[in-house]
């Protein structure tokens, strides 16, 4: 086909594309639209807070700071959501996290974790959480 020179609208392109290429493109967003709503069935709980969420991180329970000097092992990680892992890293250093807080149970159980969480279970899993970085 032949197309002229000139710049095409949308509207003008697809009146002058195939029908077959319109369909190849229906489909297309038919399929992403599907598969969106195939990704959010995938909704993972966070482990501290026990909420829903889309999107988990991985919390190493020992941080990797300590962990790199001495190349060992990793560590055991936890999946948690981003509010959760942003206030465990505003509220405590990693020598503190190393040391004592190394269990999910340690950390469930500490007195400024146990406020944050009981404030955080009662929000929506889509309000994103400010977090300040005061320690």
């Amino acid at each position: 086909m032949n197309y002229p020179r000139r710049r095409l609208g949308i509207r003008n392109y697809f009146s002058r594309v195939s029908a077959l290429k319109r369909r190849c493109f229906v489909s297309s967003i038919f399929f992403f639209k599907y598969l969106q709503r195939f990704i959010f069935q995938l909704i993972m709980q966070c482990k501290l807070c026990e909420r829903e969420m889309e999107l988990l991180t991985v919390h190493h329970l020992i941080p990797r700071q300590n962990t790199k000097r001495k190349k060992a092992d990793l560590g055991p990680t936890v999946n948690i959501c981003s509010a959760c892992h942003k206030q465990i890293h505003a509220l405590f250093d990693n020598k503190y996290l190393a040391r004592e807080l190394n269990t999910l149970e340690k950390l469930k159980n500490e007195h400024q974790m146990q406020k944050f969480l009981s404030w955080l279970k009662k929000q929506s899993s889509r309000k994103k959480v400010r977090v300040s970085r005061s320690r």
